[in-house]
């Protein structure tokens, strides 16, 4: 499409500020601002004449070689932040940035390397822990790592200055750590120092029910909740952060890992439901659901996420849980650890006793092919479907919740059901989605107080695009 006058002008103004700026001064102030509007090849060009002219400045060699990274130009990167380490070895950033740039480049060695050297410089840079357990093929590193950036964090938030972002992440670094008491503790003493009061309670929610203590979690959820507001806007009926292409090539790479290691994976879930309905992951999914027979992961699905490149654990992650999350290009994927008994197939969140799991009929994992694709599925699909969503399997019903209303459900103690209610409620209302987000409370095994903007919810937002 052709630009407007007044756009087209508007650009080659910023081409010509970009292309020829006054003095260093100029250059950075231009490259700053197109910078923080996004616009990062005008951002570089501006940065790279600042660099021009004050090659030896380590913040502005340091500004261009960010920007670069930014912009995804990690060879560019690369060169800029190797020029800086030549300028300044002892920068930890420099080391961090050169990291960031390698692992861009796909050179884990090299970046590990890089991140190690930056902690060394800083022991406080966690960031650079956290991109250390993010990568080493190492556990024992790995959980070094985490409680390095846990403790480095936390020592960050005595400051009183502390901006409310790093009071999130002393949290989340806390339950990495597996350190559920000291995050609950931490949150509680922190309440007004949290972006708001609904982050502080779902945080709180959150590190009770990884510690098994669902009840007074399923109370500091539903606090949450009721701290939420609605958006007033219409929810979009775009889900942008899934999209079924990509998540088939993603669902296609880890399965091919998988098998390499001498695993047979198979569809599972919503996964399995949305090859089965319309031969493609389901439009408005969120992850793509592996099923692993835990009898066969002898080297450990830990073990095998940690040591492959492509593939990235997350962080609270530990060897011998029942479930895995990971992403993989941008896709969400969730991994399950499928135990045998006598007549049955179970799976399930965590060992905690109460933890959401299901049961369902032993079967075998057999071959199938859907469009081109060629994976694993239990053998009958259709029973493992019922099974997991009841006899209307085939209609979409926008609001079921299988970690809360699933009939497969087994053991499971109902203020686990009601924490995933209220999460997944606050969920939907934060998207603007009042009809989701009733839908779900409706569910709860345990009452869940309704606002009163979502007692209005429409028959029209209740029966919106199917979600399941």
């Amino acid at each position: 499409m052709a630009l407007r006058p007044a756009e087209g002008r508007a650009e080659t103004d910023k081409e010509t500020a970009a292309a020829a700026p006054e003095t260093w001064r100029d250059c950075m102030r231009a490259g700053m601002e197109l910078a923080r509007t996004g616009e990062l090849h005008l951002a570089v060009s501006c940065f790279d004449a600042a660099r021009q002219t004050r090659s030896d400045h380590p913040q502005t060699l340091h500004t261009c070689a960010s920007t670069l990274l930014r912009a995804g130009k990690t060879d560019a990167a690369c060169r800029g932040f190797s020029q800086l380490i030549q300028l300044v070895p002892e920068l930890p950033s420099a080391w961090h940035g050169l990291g960031l740039a390698r692992h861009g480049r796909g050179e884990i060695d090299e970046a590990l390397g890089a991140f190690r050297q930056a902690a060394r410089l800083d022991p406080k840079a966690w960031r650079s822990w956290q991109s250390i357990a993010d990568i080493t093929p190492d556990e024992d590193e790995r959980i070094l790592a985490i409680g390095h950036a846990a403790d480095s964090l936390e020592a960050r938030a005595g400051d009183p200055r502390t901006k409310p972002d790093i009071i999130l992440r002393v949290c989340n670094a806390l339950a990495d750590a597996h350190r559920f008491e000291d995050a609950v503790i931490f949150a509680r003493n922190n309440l007004s120092r949290f972006p708001d009061q609904a982050f502080a309670h779902e945080r709180i929610g959150h590190c009770l029910y990884a510690a098994g203590a669902f009840q007074p979690a399923f109370e500091q959820l539903k606090r949450a909740l009721a701290c939420t507001a609605c958006p007033t806007a219409a929810p979009s009926t775009h889900n942008h952060g899934f999209d079924p292409g990509k998540a088939t090539e993603a669902l296609n790479e880890v399965c091919t890992i998988l098998s390499a290691a001498g695993l047979v994976p198979f569809l599972a879930a919503g996964t399995l439901l949305g090859f089965i309905r319309n031969g493609q992951p389901l439009t408005h999914d969120r992850d793509i659901d592996i099923g692993v027979f835990a009898d066969e992961a002898a080297p450990g699905i830990a073990a095998i996420v940690r040591q492959h490149p492509a593939l990235m654990l997350e962080r609270r992650a530990r060897p011998g849980e029942r479930y895995f999350a990971l992403t993989h290009k941008g896709i969400g994927v969730d991994i399950f650890l499928y135990e045998k008994t006598a007549r049955h197939a179970l799976c399930g969140f965590s060992h905690h006793p109460g933890d959401i799991q299901w049961r369902f009929t032993d079967f075998r994992p057999i071959k199938s092919r859907f469009q081109g694709l060629t994976c694993h599925i239990p053998e009958s699909p259709e029973r493992y479907l019922t099974e997991t969503y009841g006899p209307d399997w085939q209609i979409p019903d926008h609001g079921f919740a299988s970690a809360i209303s699933s009939p497969a459900l087994y053991k499971t103690d109902a203020f686990a059901r009601a924490c995933y209610s209220a999460a997944r409620a606050r969920r939907a209302l934060k998207a603007g989605d009042r009809g989701k987000a009733r839908a779900l409370i409706n569910q709860s095994p345990i009452p869940v107080p309704l606002q009163p903007d979502m007692q209005d919810a429409s028959t029209d937002e209740m029966n919106r695009q199917s979600r399941r």
